[in-house]
């Protein structure tokens, strides 16, 4: 019965969570095809795509936040409206259900995050040097900022969280290496690599 009179909204956030995705994919993909010029019908496919799927983020990250701010101010809680209505948690609930309620607007910041980091990935191609410096950066300013917040439902996924985090931001560190920025020998680069797959290798298996 429950399922009858909500399976549009279920749907419609089944989808949200394929958009969301696919967003890091779609940005540097869709971003990348902007500089290769390949013809104006993949150009155009591009901007309709990315801006599609931009925007029905960019809406549900205000639906979240303004349904969280209607809440405080009838409820005195975010929680009531953003967990306790069954339609607004099946059709938006993929932004923000994995955050403690007083951190509904988290998913603006990772949103952010996923476009700066793509955007630097496609359009910074022609310099490998700029590419990681940047990537670096924001891999940086994203860890500190989640290890800061914690906007997690618990202890242990903002541990689990945090540790992505720092594993995204050690690889951006190697990254800055292979572009060869401090001009260390190639067999410092090749250990690196090592390093590198390990690292990498051990973190999945352990995921």
């Amino acid at each position: 019965g429950d399922f009858r009179k909500e399976w549009k909204s279920i749907f419609k956030g089944i989808l949200l969570r394929v958009f969301f995705m696919a967003f890091p994919s779609l940005t540097v993909l869709c971003l990348w095809e902007f500089t290769q010029h390949e013809s104006v019908a993949t150009v155009v496919l591009a901007i309709f795509t990315y801006l599609t799927v931009v925007a029905l983020l960019a809406f549900g990250a205000y639906k979240t936040i303004s349904t969280a701010q209607r809440s405080i101010k009838l409820y005195k809680s975010p929680a009531y409206l953003l967990f306790g209505d069954v339609h607004m948690l099946n059709r938006w609930g993929t932004l923000y259900v994995n955050f403690r309620a007083s951190a509904y607007y988290f998913i603006t910041p990772i949103l952010i995050h996923i476009f700066v980091k793509g955007a630097f990935i496609a359009l910074a191609q022609g310099s490998g040097k700029v590419q990681g410096i940047c990537v670096f950066l924001v891999e940086l300013a994203y860890l500190i900022y989640v290890a800061w917040i914690k906007p997690y439902m618990d202890k242990p996924t903002n541990g689990f969280n945090i540790a992505i985090a720092a594993v995204s931001m050690i690889n951006a560190l190697f990254f800055l290496f292979f572009s060869n920025l401090f001009g260390q020998p190639a067999y410092v680069s090749s250990i690196m690599a090592v390093v590198f797959f390990v690292l990498n290798a051990a973190f999945s298996l352990v995921l």
